[in-house]
């Protein structure tokens, strides 16, 4: 029993195992901010019910563990090099107080938008910086800050307590090392290994389809898009947004001035009626225009048929533009740019400091006159946060490679096959109520 006490307990003072428990030590941490945030902020979400908070909870690891890791990517190196020294009580006292400063702050951001939310309606990002930049007194309203509210302040001061104690709690313990050979091999295999879960952790998971996780992920674990500061933590929302270009705003004419000249807002007249079409929108990736052969009759002497034969026995029917403007050169900006008439703006609407503005996408618009909506993409879900995106857009509901019933027709890389894929979408038709529907499609593979 001595014998099986002592491995115990230096099984779980080892360095690799004290790792883990500090950066979980972070993670439980930011999750006490999270249940802080809401209950200082919870009259601005009256809607959010416990299945609710439980799900953003478990969303919000996610977050957390990303944030964690970028906070302490230094703190995790330190710890790894294959070195006896990391054992010595100078090196563990560095180690400490780069732990408490580092995660210390990181805390305190979380504490700081328990307030600053109520003003921006929205998680800090980094365009914060900025917006104090020029103030000339920002430590006296920083303290001022801190005495009017002082609840987020001691809340703040308990986690750091928290944080101290915790960590103080659990001790790394230098091995008796009888086999250096092993020793040494086994902490230089442990590296690679620690490199490729913080990788994975920092950009949100391994799958190839998908881009590293950002603010707008969050909505993919809520109900509605006004709860998504729920799930984020203020670290990542702010690691995320560093080094994204903000909107300059530009003014070369006068509101009236500009009306005069070209209003875009069109009233409908009141004596026509609304009518309740079913509304299909199918988005082409790099479909361009010299594809179609109906919108280049000047071809080939006018015999230039084109690749889309099923195309163009639509536009002989359809009302059709021949002249168009790209709202975005990526397909990251397809459902923005399409849904809800906002521009890549040289960064990509999903990724921006606007991520999580309140938006009115056209499915938003026509749940008002009842419609029903839904979003069919053949990837994997995630990818390229389209997800995410449907639901701020306000579509009800999303149909990706986890909703596609037959896996085998899924290419491996970008998708489901279009043919399935197309079949699958009209299957669905048929089932959904008629009429007052909306749905988009957006072929994976293309």
């Amino acid at each position: 029993m001595i014998n099986n006490h002592v491995k115990s307990r230096v099984f779980f003072r080892n360095i690799f195992v004290v790792l883990v428990y500090r950066i979980l030590l972070i993670m439980f941490l930011f999750s006490l901010c999270r249940i802080g945030f809401y209950l200082f902020n919870y009259k601005m979400f009256p809607d959010v019910s416990v299945r609710q908070f439980i799900n953003m909870m478990r969303g919000g690891l996610i977050f957390d563990i990303s944030a964690a890791v970028y906070i302490n990517l230094i703190f995790i190196l330190l710890h790894i090099i294959p070195l006896e020294v990391r054992y010595k009580d100078v090196y563990q006292s560095i180690l400490k107080y780069l732990y408490f400063i580092t995660n210390g702050i990181a805390i305190a951001m979380n504490g700081m938008d328990f307030v600053y939310y109520r003003f921006v309606d929205k998680r800090a990002t980094a365009d914060v910086f900025q917006t104090f930049a020029h103030d000339d007194n920002n430590t006296k309203v920083f303290f001022r800050f801190m005495a009017d509210y002082w609840p987020a302040t001691l809340f703040t001061f308990f986690l750091w307590f928290l944080m101290v104690y915790l960590y103080n709690k659990v001790k790394t313990e230098q091995p008796e090392v009888k086999n250096r050979i092993g020793y040494y091999t086994v902490n230089i295999l442990m590296i690679p290994v620690i490199i490729a879960l913080v990788i994975g952790a920092a950009r949100g998971g391994y799958k190839h389809s998908t881009r590293p996780i950002t603010i707008s992920n969050a909505a993919r674990y809520v109900d509605s898009p006004h709860d998504v500061p729920i799930v984020l933590n203020t670290p990542f929302s702010i690691f995320r947004t560093f080094g994204k270009k903000v909107l300059v705003r530009y003014k070369f004419f006068t509101d009236d001035k500009l009306t005069a000249l070209y209003n875009p807002l069109h009233v409908p007249s009141k004596a026509k009626p609304f009518t309740p079409d079913n509304v299909v929108i199918i988005i082409l990736e790099s479909f361009a225009r010299e594809y179609v052969g109906s919108l280049n009759h000047n071809l080939e002497a006018g015999k230039y048929e084109g690749y889309t034969p099923f195309i163009d026995s639509l536009i002989n029917v359809s009302m059709t533009f021949d002249v168009s403007i790209a709202n975005g050169k990526k397909s990251i900006d397809a459902m923005p740019s399409i849904l809800a008439s906002i521009p890549s703006l040289e960064t990509p609407y999903t990724i921006s400091y606007y991520a999580n503005n309140k938006i009115s996408g056209l499915p938003e618009l026509l749940k008002k006159k009842g419609y029903y909506s839904a979003y069919f993409h053949g990837a994997p879900n995630g990818s390229m946060g389209f997800d995410s995106f449907s639901k701020m857009a306000g579509f009800d509901n999303y149909f990706g490679l986890n909703e596609y019933p037959e896996k085998a027709d899924f290419d491996g890389i970008w998708g489901v096959w279009d043919e399935p894929f197309f079949k699958f979408f009209g299957e669905k038709l048929s089932t959904f109520k008629q009429p007052f529907n909306l749905f988009c499609l957006f072929p994976s593979s293309f």
